[in-house]
């Protein structure tokens, strides 16, 4: 994750609860959450709150280019609301559960981060597998997995159970995105396996060459070869209506996993 500038900031709020810290600082253009170390959480533009800031957020949201239209979305990790912010602006017949163990990263974010308060976004205060093992199996259209503590990647992530029961709870032609910490690559190939056993092994590897984190995408449903042009037309119109670069997605995409991509789309 990127390191803290050297900018000239002020700390807007500090908080501690039995998982660590929760600090909010602003430069004056940006406003960041920090969980007591350099890396950033969340950031947000004081001007322009549903703009995602950082790379891995903005990457994360590459399950678009397979699920475009998403109607219901479960974010599993919610610091200071990015994701929730952006899917709540630019998708209003989406309805979004988020779903966050810390009460203190809750409030934080509902009192610094501009957190929508509509009915159109829930949040559930719980551990994501305690959530995932609920009776209700609702499915989401869209999953995104982003469990950070301030060391790196959530222990929830370890357990072995984990990537199947969101697999669970996708329903079909849902995506999974998963925020992954590639700085530890035997624990994220750990994690990619897990993630491919889940899906069986439909599962597209985003790397980011501007930092250290890797998103990985969980597929439910293979795409054979002529829908290919039809990503393509796709990456372009997302990137008209959103700024954010899915060209370049889609072209990381077909590098890193061109073996794989002959299995999954032919």
């Amino acid at each position: 994750m990127p390191a803290m500038e050297a900018l000239p900031h002020r700390t807007l709020h500090r908080a501690q609860d039995d998982k660590g810290i929760v600090e909010v600082i602003e430069d004056g253009v940006t406003r960041t959450l920090y969980f007591g170390t350099r890396a950033k959480q969340s950031c947000m533009l004081l001007d322009n709150p549903q703009v995602l800031v950082l790379s891995y957020t903005q990457a994360m949201t590459a399950a678009l280019l397979f699920q475009p239209a998403p109607r219901k979305v479960l974010l599993l990790g919610l610091g200071g609301g990015s994701l929730a912010c952006f899917l709540h602006h630019h998708f209003p017949d989406c309805q979004i559960l988020a779903v966050e163990q810390r009460a203190t990263v809750v409030e934080t974010a509902r009192e610094f981060f501009a957190l929508p308060s509509d009915a159109r976004l829930r949040i559930h205060t719980d551990s994501a597998l305690d959530y995932l093992a609920r009776p209700d199996r609702e499915t989401f259209d869209l999953i995104l997995v982003d469990l950070f503590s301030a060391t790196g990647m959530d222990g929830e992530l370890e357990e072995a159970a984990f990537f199947a029961r969101c697999r669970e709870r996708l329903a079909p032609g849902g995506v999974l995105s998963v925020n992954l910490w590639a700085s530890r690559p035997n624990v994220c190939r750990q994690h990619i396996k897990r993630l491919k056993q889940a899906c069986d092994g439909q599962v597209l590897e985003l790397p980011l060459g501007d930092c250290g984190n890797l998103i990985a995408l969980g597929l439910t449903q293979a795409f054979p070869v002529k829908r290919l042009n039809t990503l393509k037309t796709a990456a372009g119109a997302l990137f008209q209506r959103f700024g954010i670069d899915y060209p370049g997605y889609l072209d990381r995409l077909r590098r890193r996993n061109r073996f794989r991509l002959r299995f999954l789309l032919g």
